[in-house]
């Protein structure tokens, strides 16, 4: 790791305009429907009632 003025990491000192790429949520809404992102193991009958 990169080590910047008082031996603290680069990041607490020269934060970047934009977040890792790394740390930027993932949007899948552009791969898959949005209810299928996450599990749904409730079943639609529960939710219905």
């Amino acid at each position: 790791m990169k080590k910047g003025p008082n031996n603290l990491p680069w990041e607490l000192h020269d934060p970047a305009p934009e977040p890792p790429v790394w740390k930027q949520p993932v949007d899948l809404s552009d791969h898959m429907p949005a209810e299928n992102v996450l599990p749904r193991p409730v079943s639609t009958e529960r939710v219905e009632l």
